[in-house]
């Protein structure tokens, strides 16, 4: 008899009188997408692991620049010497100056505050102070 078949080609699935139709095809395409999707998950896992051991990398690099610090600072010490040797011959400068002017008095102490003056007008100021006060200059 014709109408039956073993192998299921000519009926579309399964032997026997012609059933099953094309659902045991699906659910059996179905089981192997699953199988798939677990294999992906671990391999993700397996990334997250490596990314770690990269920051370990990063931690030493910092350490050598700690380094370069300290040399920088010894550097800064040597230039505040040299302008402590600066600062000293500048004061000596300033008293010089100043000495040259304490002398330019005429030889008095009242007329010091008339240096200004010409000394016509010195003239002036020495008779005054004699007519007034009885003082000689």
């Amino acid at each position: 008899m014709a109408a039956y078949e073993t192998n299921g080609n000519a009926s579309g699935g399964g032997g026997g009188w012609g059933g099953g139709g094309p659902t045991n095809e699906n659910c059996a395409k179905k089981k192997k997408k699953k199988k798939k999707k677990k294999k992906k998950k671990k391999k993700k896992k397996k990334k997250k692991k490596k990314k770690k051991k990269k920051k370990k990398k990063k931690k030493k690099k910092k350490k050598k620049k700690k380094k370069k610090k300290k040399k920088k600072k010894k550097k800064k010490k040597k230039k505040k010497k040299k302008k402590k040797k600066k600062k000293k011959t500048k004061k000596k400068k300033k008293k010089k100056k100043k000495k040259k002017k304490k002398n330019n008095d005429n030889g008095s102490v009242v007329l010091g505050r008339f240096s200004n003056l010409a000394p016509y007008h010195v003239k002036l100021v020495r008779e005054k102070l004699t007519r007034k006060w009885g003082v000689e200059i």
